[in-house]
């Protein structure tokens, strides 16, 4: 162990690797080749079973699919959502290979692989570890009985640390710190997702100003958490993610992957419409619109529609409009409150201009897969299709399938298309109702906008939503 710098080595095994690197062991007697990745060739670690029988580290598979979206052994099709974790007889098996500890010049102990981190962090006797002030000039090393002691009487530690602040980079995964004020203070953030949602990633949905990720200022909605402390959270359930999230730490670490926008927009700058609507109110009657401040920017939107109300009834205001005008008055730089209080000052008219994305059509690679639907003959002077949006409620279990199929998205290979359904299979949630057909267009999916995701869908998808404050 000599010659290596303490803060580079992986407390749970000891050893020095990468940062999204499998955890190294020197194992006492040789590993069974049944319990060895073939692709480290390595003994497993964090096992992933594949649907054509294979098992792989979670961390070489997940490499290789972004890669090649196959099977490394019999090239057979699969992704990411096709592994789950080994039985648990597997992770047994693993657990209990006996492994020397990595301090070999201090300790000779062996254990089971399980008990490593434990040994490491609380028995072994050539541990050294720094002091949790290092970063503001504290010196001190020794072991985790002299550290306790140590942290009581360090000389630091009314010192602010100056840690490095790493941005946050589109397209790119980013590990950064952000230090809270105390154990118990919030991170200020809702998220949605998990390992058993169409989403598959913890996804930020929104950031509170009140929390420790307001305060840094590095993480926003739409950004990917896929690690936190070093426990990758993609193949943890919304529940579990959260547990994860959740535990008091004054400093988190989380490993943060932002899409990247395209710089250049092969489908030119998004078409806006302005559209008027007048709807009429008779005495105390509510219109049934909640109002929002538009994110990043001055102004207002159509944050939703009230079930049942008068904006809801008449049809033509949609959530997210953005609101250019109320009565004449200049929305553009008005706060919620200001146009909230406007709409309840209307007695009887109420006179809205709002500006959407123009409908954009859909792409050659959706009406290639339509035209077989559509070869039936049809009048040369029919009228073209009219465009009516459409909600669909539907209920699901955790493991059932919608059933369907879709292209587009953002800045793919066509630029940016919305989403359509290109298959409905009849046996999935959605197939067997009939509501939604080939050729849709989605707008919203799991009550949540994806545009920070996909791209600006037109037909809404409800299903039950994961939502937390964490």
């Amino acid at each position: 162990m000599s010659g290596r710098k303490s803060e580079a080595i992986c407390r749970s095994c000891g050893h020095v690797h990468e940062g999204n690197g499998n955890h190294l062991y020197d194992y006492v007697s040789e590993v069974d080749e049944e319990l060895t990745c073939q692709i480290c060739l390595q003994p497993l670690v964090n096992p992933l079973d594949t649907k054509c029988g294979h098992t792989f580290c979670a961390r070489c598979i997940r490499g290789f699919l972004k890669m090649k979206k196959m099977c490394p052994i019999d090239r057979l099709a699969l992704t990411i959502r096709d592994c789950r974790t080994a039985s648990i007889m597997v992770q047994k098996l693993l657990d209990k290979l006996v492994v020397y500890c990595p301090n070999n010049e201090k300790c000779s102990e062996t254990m089971q692989r399980s008990d490593l981190e434990a040994h490491l962090i609380h028995r072994c006797k050539g541990t050294t570890v720094r002091c949790l002030r290092a970063v503001a000039g504290c010196r001190f090393k020794g072991t985790p009985a002299a550290l306790k002691e140590h942290m009581q009487k360090c000389t630091y530690k009314h010192t602010i640390s100056t840690i490095p602040r790493l941005p946050v980079l589109e397209g790119e995964i980013t590990t950064i710190e952000v230090r809270k004020s105390s154990q118990a203070e919030h991170l200020g953030i809702s998220v949605v997702g998990g390992c058993e949602t169409p989403l598959v990633s913890m996804i930020v949905q929104e950031v509170f100003s009140s929390g420790a990720i307001a305060t840094d200022g590095r993480i926003g909605p739409g950004d990917q958490i896929l690690e936190v402390n070093g426990e990758d959270l993609r193949e943890l359930t919304h529940h579990q993610a959260c547990r994860v999230l959740r535990k008091p730490c004054p400093l988190i670490r989380l490993t943060i992957l932002r899409e990247r926008v395209a710089e250049e927009r092969t489908t030119g700058a998004e078409v806006q419409e302005t559209i008027r609507v007048e709807l009429t109110k008779t005495s105390g009657e509510q219109l049934g619109i909640r109002i929002a401040g538009l994110q990043g920017s001055t102004g207002v939107c159509v944050r939703d529609l009230v079930e049942g109300g008068l904006a809801a009834t008449d049809g033509r205001l949609r959530p997210s409009d953005v609101i250019l005008e109320i009565n004449g008055q200049d929305m553009r730089q008005a706060t919620s409150e200001q146009a909230a209080e406007l709409i309840q000052s209307c007695v009887e008219k109420v006179d809205f201009v709002v500006s959407r994305p123009r409908r954009p059509q859909p792409p050659d690679l959706i009406k290639g897969m339509l035209e077989a639907d559509t070869s039936a003959k049809a009048p040369d002077d029919a009228s073209p299709p009219s465009f009516q949006d459409k909600l669909i409620s539907i209920r699901k279990t955790a493991r059932e399938s919608l059933g369907i199929s879709v292209a587009g998205g953002r800045a793919g290979t066509r630029g940016d298309v919305p989403v359509f359904v290109t298959n409905v299979q009849p046996d999935g949630c959605l197939g067997g109702n009939g509501q939604l057909k080939k050729g849709k267009q989605i707008s919203a999916f799991l009550s949540f906008t994806l545009l920070l995701i996909c791209c600006c869908f037109h037909i809404r998808v409800h299903v039950l939503l994961l939502d937390h404050y964490i």
